[in-house]
């Protein structure tokens, strides 16, 4: 009994944070370039290095305005790993996929998440990423996506119980990739690393 009420409770930690994670950046005014604060930029998630972008200078002529085209796609990762250490029948294995792209109308942050599924020491994972960016350049505009595999285990201390990620893989960024046509479905195999 309790064994399975950690596992649900490790579950539905997972499934409520999937809200959070998937959140559309232009829709909450993430990465805009009319923010009032904040460094516009971005940052290399394969080697941490952050690019800052110059601020346009005011005009006090009027500015024509950006044509953008919505680009409805669908990026799809997968991949199966060897796990070095198996894990408990308690714990999670997560794969979570970042898809982002910079444009003249705005910076886009795609996040999606997925549960593997484990078969002896191998861990299979399909992650969706259901894109649907306004660009101003769509033809030549790339986009970047990283990957990453967590082993999360519930840890009771007392009467608290907890998830962390015990063992956590980031896999190299596939990009730059070219923005498909409308409809189009992109998918990306990973290395098959051990974690």
């Amino acid at each position: 009994m309790k064994k399975s009420s950690i596992i649900l409770g490790c579950v539905c930690l997972v499934v409520l944070t999937q809200g959070l994670w998937s959140q559309n950046a232009s829709s909450v005014g993430i990465g805009r370039h009319n923010q009032s604060h904040g460094v516009a930029g971005y940052l290399d998630p394969s080697t941490g290095i952050f690019t800052s972008r110059a601020h346009a200078l005011q005009s006090t002529e009027a500015q024509e305005p950006v044509t953008v085209t919505a680009v409805p796609f669908e990026i799809v990762v997968n991949g199966a790993w060897h796990l070095s250490t198996i894990p408990k029948s308690t714990d999670i294995v997560e794969c979570e996929a970042d898809a982002t792209v910079g444009d003249a109308n705005a910076d886009y942050v795609e996040t999606g998440a997925s549960l593997a599924t484990i078969s002896g020491s191998t861990a299979t994972c399909n992650v969706l990423l259901p894109v649907e960016w306004t660009l101003a350049n769509p033809t030549t505009d790339m986009f970047n996506v990283s990957y990453h595999i967590s082993i999360i285990r519930a840890f009771t201390v007392g009467s608290t119980t907890t998830a962390a990620a015990i063992r956590t893989v980031d896999v190299d960024t596939f990009g730059p990739q070219k923005v498909p046509a409308s409809g189009a479905v992109v998918t990306l195999t990973v290395p098959s690393p051990r974690i």
